[in-house]
């Protein structure tokens, strides 16, 4: 067994080596590095000779209390900060640069113009289909209108002319509709005495058969002559009346304008009148009117249907679905020329300017970061994964800016592990909406808070050896006692919580009690100094 006067020998020639040597020539100084090699050499021989004794001797003890301690339980790891979205600016076409006034360090928002590259003939593709859809436009509206007769004025339905079930061609009469709100009545006057006349000349009729009498305009004075009755010229003149609601075609009347009386009688008609055709052959199915319904312009009438008329309608949709078609392809190649923003975001990068030329072969046109936040992702370990939870507060720190305190919290945890020499990790993606000035590419520190515990009966980690075993100092323990191996009890305890320098005691010990933290040196050199000097108790490494 070695003894202390043998340990003191084999390190006393290690302590020598550190008087400080006195300025020699370099020769000199080359063979006292020779000396302190051999001897240094000589004193880890002699500890290493000492076997597990020696390593028994490099034990320091450390009395401590059992205390209670706030807890700060949390899983930490590091990473590299990335922007919240990242976009390469590309075009699908070619051509020179028209417009690229935006620039580096520049906020763009989603859909912001970026770049206006030459179109060539692209627009008058764009015109050419516009054209196309105007035209099968029309063709459909055509198609559809004579599919589906209407009225073209406000008026009444005098007569229908069909019945559901018929077959018309085009140009068989449907209905007859006529304004009977205003109606006319032509004239005959004396030639000599209508020259007399003018356009608007108030007329007084008076109806044949009740003699009722109504005012009326002049509102038309015709200039040929006819040869009436006895040989004499007569000349038609118009009169317009508002219609009370009594008179009908069959009505005639007589009329005296400006003591002007007229040379016969005439029969009242209505102003404006028109007959409905069929447009296109086919059978009638639907009649939506009859007979005195009054309708405006645009009243649907009937409905013409049949396999050729259905045939008819279904050509012009499709046609006008195609132009459509040609329309949007053309108006979409049209805006691959308008390169616009992706996202939100900062412009890190313009490759090209304006009178640039893009190629097939141009990479990126432009970069954009989303600054909105930051994120980096963590390795979290097999045996803490399960301890995280989305929402759960990070703390970061960063060596590049040492003064900032920065935070995030937990985003995302995914379930797609890794696994390498046995252990397997988790991606873990941290969110930080306030970094602070911290830039993409920086590498931070992270300390993910799982849970705060206050006030817990906790003692230092390193006071816990394998099997849960601490070791406990006897109660009658003085402070500042040497502390030896053989006055230690070994109690085995119950483990809770632990953060980065204490563990949680369940059971085994009570508050108040003395135990030790152990520590070992973990190098023959870590052992001589130690055997020079130590933390408190270290003389306990000679007993």
């Amino acid at each position: 067994m070695t003894t202390e006067t043998q340990k003191d020998e084999q390190i006393k020639p290690v302590t020598a080596t550190v008087i400080p040597p006195k300025k020699k020539k370099k020769g000199r100084a080359l063979k006292i590095l020779l000396i302190l090699a051999v001897l240094v050499g000589g004193a880890l021989y002699g500890l290493y000779s000492c076997g597990a004794s020696a390593i028994q001797s490099a034990i320091f003890y450390k009395a401590e209390v059992v205390g209670v301690h706030d807890l700060e339980v949390k899983v930490s790891d590091s990473g590299a900060v990335e922007p919240a979205d990242s976009y390469n600016v590309t075009a699908l076409v070619t051509g020179e640069v028209l417009d690229a006034s935006f620039e580096e360090g520049q906020i763009v928002q989603k859909d912001d113009l970026l770049y206006t590259i030459d179109p060539g003939t692209r627009d008058n593709s764009v015109q050419s289909a516009i054209l196309s859809v105007e035209q099968a436009q029309l063709q459909y509206n055509s198609v559809y209108e004579n599919l589906n007769p209407h009225a073209t004025r406000v008026g009444v339905v005098q007569q229908l002319f069909v019945r559901a079930g018929d077959i018309v061609s085009p140009g068989t009469p449907l209905a007859e509709i006529a304004d009977s709100d205003t109606m006319t009545i032509e004239l005959p006057f004396h030639s000599g005495d209508a020259a007399k006349l003018w356009m608007g000349q108030d007329a007084v009729l008076t109806l044949e058969g009740n003699l009722e009498t109504l005012t009326g305009a002049v509102t038309a004075i015709s200039g040929a002559e006819y040869v009436g009755l006895g040989g004499t010229l007569l000349r038609d003149v118009e009169i317009t009346v508002e219609n009370p609601g009594a008179l009908t075609s069959e009505n005639t009347a007589t009329a005296v304008v400006d003591g002007i009386a007229c040379a016969g009688t005439g029969v009242f008609e209505n102003l404006v009148s028109q007959t409905v055709v069929a447009g296109f052959s086919g059978e009638i199915s639907n009649i939506y009117v009859a007979e005195g319904d009054r309708v405006d312009n645009g009243t649907s009438l009937c409905t013409i249907g049949g396999a050729a008329a259905h045939s008819s309608l279904s050509g012009a949709s499709m046609g006008l679905q195609n132009a459509q078609l040609s329309l949007e392809n053309a108006q979409e190649a049209l805006e691959a020329y308008q390169i616009e923003a992706p996202i939100s975001g900062t412009v890190i990068e313009k490759m090209l300017k304006t009178g640039d030329n893009v190629e097939a072969t141009t990479g990126p046109l432009a970069i954009l970061y989303d600054m909105s936040y930051l994120t980096f992702k963590l390795n979290i370990d097999e045996l803490d994964i399960s301890k995280l939870k989305v929402g759960q507060t990070v703390r970061v720190t960063s060596d590049a800016l040492p003064d900032e305190e920065l935070s995030g919290v937990v985003d995302k945890i995914s379930i797609n592990g890794t696994t390498m020499n046995g252990v397997t990790t988790y991606p873990v993606t941290i969110m930080m909406t306030d970094a602070g000035t911290l830039l993409p590419g920086m590498n931070v520190s992270a300390d993910i808070l799982v849970e705060q515990v206050k006030g817990v009966m906790a003692i230092p980690l390193d006071a816990v050896q394998r099997g849960n075993i601490v070791q406990v100092l006897p109660a009658d323990y003085v402070d500042g006692t040497e502390i030896t191996h053989d006055m230690l009890e070994s109690v085995t305890v119950e483990l809770g919580r632990n953060d980065q320098e204490h563990i949680e005691i369940l059971s085994g010990l009570t508050e108040g009690q003395k135990i030790v933290s152990v520590s070992m040196a973990s190098t023959l050199m870590e052992q001589m100094m130690g055997g020079m000097s130590g933390p408190p108790g270290a003389a306990a490494m000679y007993g």
